[in-house]
């Protein structure tokens, strides 16, 4: 994922240098994703379907974690620069994602698809192992 999102920067900044593209890398990773960003990853990795779905599963997750973030607190009133302000701020922020958690939701969203394709085998397998030890032994 790593890569990919080297490669999206390489390609939405063609200009900048290896080091610069290295810098906004780095900031990345430590830091946070936009949408853009993230949503170019997961279509590029998983089809149509899984890419709707893993989208909607991030969204919801940013959805959650802002709403948390703005939790109602006392009102204040605004003056007209500090609102226009707020409001570029929010902008800004929508739909942006730490990536540490945004490589979370991939990789426990591959996790589940394994899972599923290897649940008939687990059966089999619990099924045979008596002693639920995880081990067949050759008898």
């Amino acid at each position: 994922m790593a890569e990919l999102l080297k490669m999206h920067l390489k390609g939405k900044y063609p200009l900048k240098t290896n080091n610069d593209v290295r810098t906004m890398f780095n900031e990345k990773v430590n830091g946070s994703v936009l949408e853009e960003e993230w949503v170019d990853i997961v279509k590029y990795m998983y089809n149509e379907t899984d890419s709707d779905i893993l989208i909607g599963i991030v969204n919801d997750y940013i959805r959650s974690s802002q709403a948390a973030q703005h939790a109602p607190a006392a009102k204040k009133k605004l003056t007209r620069e500090e609102a226009l302000a707020k409001r570029e701020n929010d902008r800004l922020v929508k739909g942006r994602i730490v990536f540490s958690e945004f490589l979370k939701i991939l990789l426990d969203f591959q996790l589940q698809g394994h899972e599923k394709f290897l649940s008939n085998f687990l059966n089999l397998f619990k099924s045979i192992d008596a002693d639920n030890n995880g081990i067949i032994t050759e008898g």
